[in-house]
C-alpha cells in the first residue's frame, strides 16, 4: 500500500477524530484496521470518478461485512471519497476519506 499514497496523503476515517497525516500514519492506522478485521467482504456502488490533467477523484458507497474478534458486523451505506494526483507517471492517493451515516456500532452486530 505504501507505493499508492504519496508522501502527504490525508485521511479522514470513519469514527476519527482528527485527520491522518502523512503516509506513515495513515500505513500505520490501515496496518491497525488489517490486524482487528478477518473475513471482510465489500461491495462497491454508486461510483463516480474523473480526471482532470494530473488530478483524479472518486467517490462511491460500500455495504459489507466482517469479523472483528468474535463478533460479525453488516455496515451498509459507508461514503468513501479519494483524490489522487500523478506523480512521475504514478497515480498516488493525496486525500481519503470515509463516513458512516451512524455512530452505533453495536447495532451493526449480526451474531
Amino acid at each position: 500500500m505504501e507505493q499508492i499514497l504519496a508522501k502527504d496523503v490525508c485521511a479522514f476515517f470513519s469514527g476519527g477524530d482528527a485527520p491522518v497525516r502523512g503516509r506513515d500514519a495513515v500505513l500505520a492506522t490501515w496496518s491497525g484496521h488489517f490486524e482487528r478485521w478477518r473475513d471482510v467482504r465489500i461491495e462497491r456502488r454508486d461510483t463516480v470518478s474523473g480526471t482532470r490533467g494530473n488530478v483524479a477523484w472518486c467517490q462511491f458507497l460500500w455495504d459489507g461485512e466482517g469479523r472483528m474478534g468474535a463478533q460479525r458486523y453488516r455496515l451498509e451505506g459507508e461514503r468513501w471519497t479519494a483524490v489522487l494526483r500523478r506523480e512521475n507517471g504514478c497515480w498516488r492517493f493525496v486525500q481519503m476519506h470515509s463516513s458512516l451515516p451512524y455512530r452505533d456500532w453495536e447495532a451493526h452486530r449480526t451474531e
